[in-house]
């Protein structure tokens, strides 16, 4: 029945997560299968970029910033490039679903 979630059963999922696998991990390893899971933040890679920048030295610090607000930009962009492909084939569907069953508002016969 509906149990099923990303090709992972409710049981396997709170098993994995039982048996002390991290949250995180738990998610990446659920949805990197996605359609989607190209569009989704590269945590991963950000979180290595701070990192960088805090063991770095003065002389790189200001280097490694200019990268990290670079890759940042990069990933909102990303992710606010996906939502608007989101609302773009909600409007069409909507526009589709109108088309078909006619429009209340523009229905005047009544």
């Amino acid at each position: 029945s509906g149990s099923k979630r990303s090709g992972l059963s409710s049981f396997a999922l709170r098993f994995q997560i039982c048996s002390g696998m991290k949250w995180g991990k738990t998610i990446v390893e659920n949805y990197r299968n996605l359609p989607y899971a190209d569009r989704f933040l590269t945590y991963k890679g950000l979180k290595k970029q701070i990192r960088d920048i805090r063991d770095s030295s003065s002389f790189d610090r200001q280097l490694k910033e200019h990268q990290f607000i670079a890759l940042l930009q990069s990933e909102i962009e990303k992710i606010n490039d996906f939502w608007a492909d989101q609302e773009e084939d909600a409007v069409i569907q909507w526009k589709i679903l109108e088309d078909k069953l006619g429009s209340p508002r523009h229905d005047r016969s009544g």
